[in-house]
């Protein structure tokens, strides 16, 4: 853990403390902060995107293409994949909300 000095007091605090412990001055986020909630946040609205994606496509999959086609077999197979697709897109959606919602309660544990 590096340290850096609070720029009221002088008194050496860790670089993600965002107050001082000593004095209660607001100290500015390093630039590595930054970039790592950046970067987190592009790859959680990426995960959201995808999963929203493959819900449509699910959906598109089930209520669509059967009215589309005129080959039964196909379109019972679409609408089996259908319903799979959004039934697993939906489950993942849960699971990976749970896990974002675990990591930052973790994250921000005093």
């Amino acid at each position: 853990m590096s340290l850096r000095k609070c720029k009221d007091c002088s008194v050496p605090i860790s670089h993600s403390a965002l107050l001082c412990p000593h004095c209660g001055a607001v100290l500015p986020s390093t630039p590595d902060a930054d970039l790592r909630r950046g970067i987190r946040r592009f790859f959680l609205s990426q995960f959201r995107f995808t999963i929203w994606a493959v819900i449509v496509l699910g959906v598109v999959a089930l209520f669509l293409i059967p009215y589309i086609v005129d080959n039964q077999i196909f379109a019972d197979l679409s609408a089996r994949l259908g319903r799979m697709f959004f039934i697993a897109a939906i489950i993942v959606l849960f699971l990976g909300e749970l896990v974002i919602y675990l990591i930052d309660r973790l994250a921000n544990r005093p």
